[in-house]
């Protein structure tokens, strides 16, 4: 297995499981198996441009950066704090309903206070 392939899958991994994704949940929004995304994920499967395009739309990521983390040496996909976190609290504001969101907004503004 080529390295390249084992650094983009575990970028692959990563970057679904701060999106709260199953490997099913990536299949079904990308049109793949998800033994495909499985077999990405573990570097056994030798994806095209075309189709790694799609994955990363569903990641919400370029191609660029999913090529950029794999040819790092850091084993993280981000190794900015600030990315990764805007990453998973985007991810968790879409699974929230518009009661939660604003609940969220507002428990965000008083614990901003305490910082000002």
């Amino acid at each position: 297995m080529s390295t390249l392939l084992i650094r983009l899958g575990e970028t692959i991994r990563n970057l679904r499981k701060l999106k709260g994704l199953s490997q099913e949940e990536l299949g079904e929004m990308s049109g793949f198996h998800f033994t495909y995304i499985g077999g990405l994920e573990r570097g056994e499967r030798n994806i095209s441009l075309t189709n790694l395009e799609k994955v990363a739309a569903c990641l919400s990521v370029t191609l660029s950066d999913l090529f950029s983390s794999a040819e790092s040496n850091d084993e993280k996909t981000y190794t900015s704090i600030h990315e990764s976190a805007t990453l998973e609290i985007t991810s968790t504001l879409q699974r929230l309903n518009d009661s939660e969101i604003t609940m969220f907004r507002n428990i965000l503004r008083e614990v901003l206070k305490t910082y000002k």
